[in-house]
């Protein structure tokens, strides 16, 4: 914990601490955990929804990379897990790279369905799931350890920094 100071976004406010303290009081997110995200993008859809979710689908591969890259910009180890594979977190333009190669290879209609197994984020991330609502049951599935992101609010014109400090916070 530190100072809460102008510059920092609102949401790092732990409001317990604060409150005992009489003065606003911030979360530091310093440790090799804490700045360790997972990315968890689905790409199984049920045959009979693919065309309903083409475009949800396709923003939610926008949104991943917008959010990869500000994170990576922003000192962040960024991993990111489909079920056509799992890229673990590192760092670095060459990273970012292989992520994006990665998304921009991920397709929901080649999804066998059943599907496989969806790969676990590296442990000691923070899981990031990107919903895009193609899944009603997605919630039950990552909902106990990841935090959501729902690709189909994530306005086209909103910088990466945007999306990525909502998610984190």
């Amino acid at each position: 914990m530190r100072d809460y100071t102008p510059q920092d976004c609102a949401r790092l406010i732990h409001w317990k601490v604060s409150a005992r303290a009489s003065k606003l009081m911030a979360r530091e997110m310093e440790s090799d955990e804490e700045r360790k995200i997972c990315l968890i993008l689905d790409e199984h859809v049920e045959p009979a929804l693919r065309q309903a979710m083409d475009e949800p689908f396709e923003r939610a591969v926008s949104c991943a990379a917008s959010v990869a890259r500000d994170l990576l910009d922003r000192g962040f180890r960024v991993g990111l897990a489909t079920r056509s594979g799992r890229i673990p977190a590192d760092q670095g333009s060459a990273h970012l790279r292989r992520i994006l190669g990665a998304l921009a290879l991920v397709d929901m209609r080649g999804a066998p369905s059943p599907p496989p197994p969806m790969p676990m984020p590296d442990e000691g991330s923070m899981a990031l799931w990107i919903d895009y609502g193609a899944d009603a049951a997605a919630q039950a599935k990552f909902g106990a350890f990841a935090r959501r992101l729902d690709a189909r609010n994530w306005p086209e014109s909103a910088g990466g920094e945007w999306a990525a400090e909502r998610a984190i916070a």
